[in-house]
């Protein structure tokens, strides 16, 4: 939850080094906590990226053993 209490109750939130701010109140953060913080969303994209392909993944072998099930029906 974004630490701009009462007027954003954004869940998408970025943690810096002591408070938590969602993208839109990132703009009054010094320039070194920016760059921090790019690397920390560039790092949850990717990781989401990783868990969407797993999931997929694991979707393609549920879809395959289905088609098993049903062949020797």
């Amino acid at each position: 939850m974004c630490a701009v209490e009462g007027k954003c109750l954004k869940e998408t939130a970025i943690i810096t080094r002591s408070i938590t701010l969602c993208i839109e109140h990132l703009k009054g953060v010094p320039r070194f906590d920016r760059e921090e913080i790019k690397d920390i969303v560039k790092r949850e994209q990717e990781a989401q990226k990783m868990r969407r392909k797993s999931r997929e993944e694991e979707m393609k072998g549920v879809k395959k053993r289905e088609r098993r099930k049903l062949k020797r029906i």
